[in-house]
């Protein structure tokens, strides 16, 4: 659901092209390594290290995403 909304972000901020297609890129295969990563991950909170992964990768993709959207302004 993350990696859809972070999809859809991508599209609707005004980024330059060549970051919108290289992040969709980034964010599609994050997206499924992501959902690989949970399949096998065990039905516990405590001492998951498989969730402990999936939620740095979200939070370094929105850090991303927030970094990107903060140079394509800066860029005319």
């Amino acid at each position: 659901m993350v990696t859809t909304l972070l999809l859809y972000l991508t599209t609707v901020i005004q980024l330059k092209d060549g970051y919108k297609i290289s992040l969709a890129l980034l964010f599609l295969i994050a997206g499924v390594f992501e959902y690989v990563l949970s399949l096998y991950a065990p039905n516990q909170f405590k001492d998951n290290w498989w969730l402990i992964v999936v939620v740095l990768f979200m939070a370094f993709e929105i850090i991303l995403l927030i970094v990107t959207n903060t140079i394509s302004k800066k860029i005319k």
